[in-house]
């Protein structure tokens, strides 16, 4: 739900912009855009801090270079209503009586932090760099057509580490921690996005700013092909010593190994169980196999263990819990 939630937020910007291109229709494309902005100010916080970041920057932006509301301000405003309800929902009072997170600003300090030793010293790896040296002359060439000026170089560059950084934030200030997968897929998909759009700004900024160069070139017919055969090639090395090192290397050795139909058998022993409407305590074996992709924890031998009590919630039982082990 976090990666659906961001999609809308990239929906929402990707509407405040044709909103403003665009006269045809735009009554009911902004009217859409407040819908998607309330939606996404109330969704998760990684993803409404970070679009608000951008949505009320463009807004303020925009007032000092026109002097008066630009029409992006009433889809924000809509924006900032579902955050600020989000805020402010009860649960928050719930969890912060069992989580103690970090202070704020340890929060943004350990978020600047994060982007350094987590997503350019750690995540960053071949097919980023061959990522980028594809893209640079696709950029080159539209550089070349758009009306952008590109003037403003370092604060894009300080613009996109902070809205990385921000990314982050939120669960650090919450749980103090970052240790869900969900939480790091997010961090690196929006890390990714940045780093795209910061090459494209800086290319452009190259070839009109400083190289004043107005014509089209084309790419060699060697570069693209090349750039192929290095990740190809870089691939192979990286599979040879780390078999999981891509995902969908790691789900074929699990479907081969037979512990990811293991784990469906094993799942369907319970559902028999749990889906038996004469019985009111359900004791569970304990799963044995535990595909990485698949299995992410078990339930306890404690029912009142709050996923033994979820789950008998669900199927209207009792009790649930795992046999004890001997």
């Amino acid at each position: 739900n976090y990666t659906l939630t961001y999609s809308l937020g990239l929906s929402f910007l990707a509407l405040l912009i044709l909103c403003s291109l665009t006269e045809r229709k735009k009554p009911l494309l902004t009217a859409l855009c407040c819908v998607l902005g309330f939606l996404t100010g109330g969704g998760n916080y990684m993803t409404a801090l970070s679009v608000t970041i951008v949505s009320v920057t463009a807004c303020v932006w925009l007032w000092i270079r026109r002097k008066k509301l630009p029409p992006q301000c009433l889809p924000t405003v809509f924006l900032l209503a579902g955050f600020a309800a989000s805020c402010l929902a009860p649960g928050n009072q719930t969890r912060e009586a069992i989580v103690e997170g970090y202070g704020a600003v340890k929060s943004i300090l350990i978020s600047l932090y994060y982007v350094l030793d987590l997503c350019i010293w750690q995540w960053t790896r071949f097919e980023h760099i061959l990522l980028l040296l594809f893209l640079a002359p696709i950029f080159w060439q539209a550089a070349g057509k758009s009306r952008l000026t590109f003037r403003y170089p370092l604060p894009a560059v300080v613009m996109a580490y902070g809205l990385a950084a921000a990314n982050v934030t939120p669960p650090l200030y919450a749980l103090a921690n970052l240790d869900a997968g969900r939480l790091k897929a997010l961090f690196y998909l929006q890390y990714v996005l940045l780093l795209v759009l910061t090459e494209g700004y800086l290319i452009g900024w190259l070839r009109n700013r400083v190289l004043g160069f107005t014509g089209n070139r084309e790419t060699p017919r060697w570069f693209f092909p090349t750039l192929a055969i290095a990740f190809a090639a870089l691939s192979l090395l990286s599979a040879r010593v780390d078999r999981d090192y891509y995902i969908a290397g790691e789900a074929i050795r699990e479907l081969a190994e037979g512990t990811a139909s293991a784990y469906r058998e094993e799942n369907r022993e319970r559902l028999s169980l749990l889906s038996d409407e004469t019985r009111s305590d359900i004791v569970l074996k304990p799963y044995t196999s535990h595909p990485d992709l698949l299995f992410y924890s078990d339930l306890s031998e404690d029912p009142e263990d709050w996923r033994c009590v979820g789950m008998a919630r669900y199927y209207h039982k009792d009790s649930v819990r795992l046999e004890e082990s001997q």
